[in-house]
Formats: structure tokens, C-alpha cells, sequence
């Protein structure tokens, strides 16, 4: 059962109009065989709105906004979003390329009041180069190349310190760099981000050899 509040009609089909559906689904827009085809609205009672570009029936780009505040905006391929733009309820923004609704490809992720990463994503984390830049007085950057979403060879900035090298959870692990602004600079072997083997040079002249 349908309705039609109003539209134009060509040979007795609906061309660009509203139609009303049983239970309250409503599109409005340009159609192609009684289906959304070009400009069009969908609005699905205590579901989603839909507004975009229709391909036979279907939202291939545009914005998709669910009630609880959830939104999509973008490129879509079989109903999911393949480049674009999703804010999520809890203030997350992911931008960019994906792939089963995960970042793949180049992207972006803003976690409010935490951290902005960008780079090369692989299954929603980031794999390859990328940065990641904290929220916070101590001003911590990650920037390097990432395995599984955690930086595995590159520089972490803080404040008043600058690590280079290798990463393990976190911490040097390997050939590394560390350098403390108006204190030292070390160089050499890490183990867990302790100097093992190298060489820690004060601001002040000192030079001591770590063995």
C-alpha cells in the first residue's frame, strides 16, 4: 500500500514527487520505474534519514543519519559506505577510505579529547606510514611507520624529549635515539627503553658509555 501526497507524472509514472508507504516511509525526489534515481530523500520512522544521490532505489552518495545521532556521508557500494566520512555517537570522526566498514586505505580518526591519527590504514588500524597526534600539555606525537595501530619504527615527541629508533609497546627496542632538551643525548642498544649499550652525552660536556 502507497500513497502519493504529490509529484510529477509522465505516461502515469511518478517522475519526481513524494510517495508516503505503509508504517510511514517516505521518499521524495526524482524516480526511475516508481524507484529513487537521481536527487532523493528516504526517511525511515525511528530508523534513518537518507539524502543523496539514488541509483535504482538505492543511496550510492550522500548522508546517511541514524537516530541515535549516528552519521555516514560519502561514496557507497551495496548499501555500505566505501569513501567518506562516518561520525559516530560517542564523537569519533573516521575518514576516508574503507572496506567492510573499516578504515582501509588512506584515512583519518579523531578521538575527542585524546588523540588525531592519519595515514595508511589496514582493517580500521593504522599499518604503514602514519601520524598520531596526542591531545594533552606534554604535546606527545607518534610519527613513523605503524604495525597493528601502534608506531613500530619512527619518532615519539613529547614536551622536552625526542625518541628515535624502534618500537615495541611503546618503548625502544634496538638501534634508538633519545635526546632530553637542556639535559642529554643517548644513543645506541635499547632494551624495554633503557640504554644498554651506547652512549649518553650531557648538556654540561660529560660524555658517559653505557655497557
Amino acid at each position: 500500500m502507497l500513497t502519493v501526497s504529490s509529484g510529477d507524472f509522465v505516461n502515469g509514472e511518478l517522475v519526481k514527487g513524494t510517495v508516503i508507504y505503509e508504517y510511514g516511509r517516505i521518499e521524495e525526489g526524482e524516480r526511475v520505474n516508481w524507484r529513487l534515481h537521481g536527487q532523493g530523500k528516504r526517511t525511515i520512522p525511528n530508523d534513518r534519514v537518507e539524502e543523496g544521490d539514488f541509483v535504482d532505489g538505492e543511496l550510492v552518495k550522500g548522508t546517511l543519519t541514524s537516530v541515535d545521532g549516528h552519521m555516514e556521508e560519502g561514496e557507497r557500494v551495496n548499501g555500505i559506505l566505501c569513501k567518506g566520512t562516518v561520525t559516530f555517537v560517542d564523537g569519533r570522526i573516521e575518514e576516508g577510505e574503507r572496506v567492510n566498514g573499516r578504515l582501509h586505505g588512506q584515512g583519518k580518526m579523531t578521538f575527542p579529547d585524546d588523540y588525531v591519527e592519519e595515514g595508511e590504514y589496514d582493517d580500521g588500524r593504522l599499518n604503514g606510514p602514519g601520524k598520531r597526534i596526542y591531545v594533552g600539555v606534554d604535546g606527545e606525537v607518534h610519527d613513523g611507520t605503524f604495525v597493528d595501530g601502534e608506531l613500530a619504527k619512527g619518532t615519539m615527541t613529547f614536551d622536552k624529549q625526542v625518541l628515535k629508533g624502534e618500537f615495541v609497546d611503546g618503548h625502544l627496542q634496538g638501534q634508538g635515539k633519545v635526546t632530553v632538551l637542556d639535559d642529554y643525548v643517548e644513543e645506541g642498544e635499547y632494551d624495554d627503553g633503557y640504554l644498554i649499550a651506547g652512549k649518553r652525552t650531557y648538556a654540561y660536556g660529560v660524555v658517559e658509555e653505557v655497557c
